[in-house]
């Protein structure tokens, strides 16, 4: 209880216990005392963001840690994967199961798909908790759902051919969301 809870653009004060992994209220207005970076000056009227991993008020706006996954000469073939977190994406020719991906006949239509499997779920499964993502006709750019450093400890990795990421997890990632006004 009284602790800051993040989740995305989303800033509260826990109201109650809650415990890991259960759900539970929290207040997103209201005046609330928050410890800030200590030898930082906060006026009257300046925006304020959190920092979830320093538990600090500050005036920094926060990143979210990105990942882009670059395809390259030919679509995807049945059976590669993509990673990102906990999550195993495949590629498939005629898919049938969660987290199969039609492959499309073309990258822009890999990449399409892709992007909208990991936003929307696909064949039963979630969207994916972790990441956003948005496509081009050859790139997919992940995006973590959460601002700071967190999101720079998801670990993308494949399985493709012709299809690679542009480091091993997301990066950049860096403070927090916006609180409010001082």
């Amino acid at each position: 209880a009284g602790e800051v809870v993040t989740r995305s653009d989303l800033v509260g004060i826990a109201t109650q216990p809650i415990a890991a992994n259960v759900d539970g209220a929290i207040a997103v207005a209201g005046v609330f005392d928050i410890v800030k970076t200590s030898a930082l000056a906060i006026a009257v009227g300046d925006d304020v963001y959190f920092n979830p991993v320093t538990n600090e008020a500050n005036k920094t706006a926060g990143v979210r840690a990105l990942g882009t996954l670059t395809l390259s000469v030919a679509a995807p073939s049945d059976a590669e994967t993509v990673t990102i977190g906990t999550r195993v994406y495949t590629f498939k020719t005629t898919p049938v199961l969660p987290d199969a991906v039609a492959i499309g006949g073309s990258i822009a239509n890999a990449c399409i798909n892709l992007a909208a499997a990991i936003n929307s779920g696909i064949l039963g499964s979630l969207p994916n908790s972790q990441v956003t993502a948005t496509s081009t006709s050859t790139t997919v750019v992940a995006t973590a759902i959460d601002y700071g450093t967190a999101g720079n400890s998801i670990v993308t990795t494949e399985t493709m051919v012709n299809g690679v990421w542009g480091a091993a997890n997301l990066a950049t990632g860096a403070g927090g969301p916006k609180v409010g006004k001082c």
